[in-house]
């Protein structure tokens, strides 16, 4: 069954419960109220809405809180459109670029020496290298040793063309045998991505989680309607 999300009819009945709960548990009836307002100011905060909804219509508590959400994600809205957009061209060029890499990987793959010819070159002495590693034939410990990109010695196995099909495959594939810096296979877009919050923005996330906990605005006893917080309501 899929979730239900939470609409401006939910709203309104619980806005409803609370007025009942008015008679018997006041501060419960406070509670439910303010967890209403914070859901319509989310709800009006991203709506294409221009005016309060037909559901909100007659309470002026719920009109009240859509308004400002609603003109709080008017100044939001053009901050939300241009990270959209950076996501979009962020996307498309990451896309690209591993288009790029595929087709770097490919050639590489076509040009790198066959398992035999990597056994035979090992026979003879001498050290091979594919993805920014070395191999090479370790007399003292009779067996096949090398380095990865960063410097980390490894060892790896027999002289054989099994073990060494196995350590192409790998090399190929672009991985990494050893310990590595941490990230240090991370492409770099994908720890980072478009996430360029400007003070500005900070600002109105913080105006909005504000206008949710009501800090500028007290409940009228009755919940007829909301005036401005003070030291005498607040």
């Amino acid at each position: 069954m899929p979730q239900r999300t939470f609409s401006f009819l939910d709203a309104r009945c619980q806005f409803a419960l609370a007025r009942v709960l008015l008679v018997v548990d006041r501060p419960r009836a406070n509670r439910v109220a303010q967890q209403v307002w914070a859901d319509v100011v989310d709800l009006a905060h991203g709506s294409e809405l221009m005016e309060a909804p037909w559901q909100l219509q007659g309470e002026q508590v719920l009109v009240k809180a859509f308004e400002l959400g609603r003109e709080l994600w008017q100044r939001h809205k053009p901050f939300v459109d241009a990270h959209d957009a950076r996501m979009l061209e962020w996307a498309a060029n990451k896309h690209a670029r591993e288009e790029d890499a595929r087709a770097a990987r490919l050639e590489y793959e076509a040009s790198a020496p066959s398992t035999s010819a990597l056994l035979a070159s090992l026979r003879a002495g001498e050290q091979v290298e594919l993805n920014g590693h070395s191999l090479e034939w370790d007399d003292e410990f009779e067996t096949l040793a090398g380095s990865n990109p960063y410097g980390i010695d490894y060892y790896w196995g027999e002289m054989t063309e099994e073990s060494l099909s196995r350590w192409r495959v790998l090399m190929l594939r672009g991985d990494t045998i050893g310990a590595s810096p941490p990230y240090a296979e991370a492409d770099e877009d994908d720890l980072q991505g478009p996430s360029d919050v400007t003070p500005e923005e900070e600002e109105l996330l913080l105006e909005l989680l504000a206008l949710k906990s009501m800090s500028a605005w007290a409940l009228l006893p009755e919940l007829e309607g909301v005036v401005p917080a003070d030291e005498t309501n607040s």
